[in-house]
């Protein structure tokens, strides 16, 4: 055809039908090689501002300036209000926004929905509903996770015009604030298995002088005069059906998340009622050390 026809194209527009006129000077294969240097000199580019992103945040790490830098530079880059929560739902960096209104009022309104959104482990989308002035702006929140969960990165006000390079922007801070996490949590965690040992040996009796004993868990918070009550916390052994069979190594796997998982609860709980004590892990259970400082706690049952 040397043309097309102009009732064809009115008809096409009327209901939305794409059409493409090929010239007719041209092969199928070279208009197919135009068409896909054209796609990888795009994808190219998304690359690069990928690969650029990814070393920018890299060096701000490296660099030893923080999370707290982090993401500022992220949000400085996206132009938009930026939190990041852990695990433990405690807030690690946000960004300048959050210093004034309206911005100032939505802390609270995202701490009653973390417990909630640190069970997703996609992206997901909510739209505020207060404060007013921000009623019906949209928050993306974007889970940070490896074999754990580690936090929650959220950006306020995205839309889907912003979302095609800041995407690739964002997906590049949560890799670096993963590793990052990840190496905070290796530190931890030996941390922990040094506290775990020296209470294991302290229950076992395996020190022999009481001066040892005030020395090395002075730094766990142990005291030669307060009294302490001791408390274990373990999680109901589930009744399975009958005829139910779990493989060994996935019933180990199982426990071992779940007792990390108790642990954090159980801390993160008892820092937010005022309670101090001192927790670790001891085979299938969290041991909990309460001082007595004259003070009446009330135990609720949830």
């Amino acid at each position: 055809m040397q043309e097309i026809p102009r009732r064809v194209i009115s008809e096409a527009n009327r209901i939305g039908f794409p059409i493409i006129k090929l010239p007719l000077d041209k092969t199928l294969g070279e208009i197919s090689n135009e068409s896909i240097s054209h796609i990888l000199e795009y994808k190219t580019e998304e690359l690069r501002y990928a690969l650029e992103s990814h070393h920018h945040f890299s060096d701000i790490i490296l660099q030893g300036k923080g999370l707290t830098a982090m993401i500022n530079a992220l949000s400085t880059l996206l132009g938009k209000p930026v939190m990041l929560f852990n695990q433990k739902q405690e807030l690690l960096a946000k960004s300048t926004h959050f210093q004034n209104p309206p911005y100032k009022d939505v802390n609270l309104q995202i701490l009653n929905l973390l417990p909630a959104l640190l069970l997703n482990t996609t992206v997901s989308e909510l739209s505020l509903l207060s404060p007013v002035p921000l009623r019906g702006q949209s928050m993306t929140i974007y889970p940070i996770h490896s074999y754990q969960a580690h936090g929650l990165l959220i950006v306020l006000e995205q839309s889907e015009e912003t979302l095609s390079m800041h995407s690739l922007a964002i997906e590049q801070a949560v890799n670096v604030i993963r590793f990052e996490m990840l190496k905070t949590q290796a530190v931890k965690e030996r941390s922990r298995r040094y506290k775990k040992e020296f209470f294991t040996d302290l229950i076992e009796g395996r020190y022999s002088l009481e001066q040892e004993v005030i020395q090395r868990g002075g730094r766990y918070g142990l005291t030669e005069t307060i009294p302490t009550l001791c408390v274990i916390a373990k999680k109901d052994t589930p009744t399975y059906q009958e005829g139910m069979i779990w493989p060994l190594e996935v019933n180990e796997e199982l426990s071992l998340s779940e007792l990390d998982h108790l642990y954090n609860y159980l801390k993160v709980e008892l820092r937010k009622r005022g309670m101090p004590c001192i927790l670790f892990m001891k085979t299938d259970a969290i041991v909990l050390l309460f001082k007595f400082r004259r003070i009446i706690w009330r135990w609720r049952k949830h």
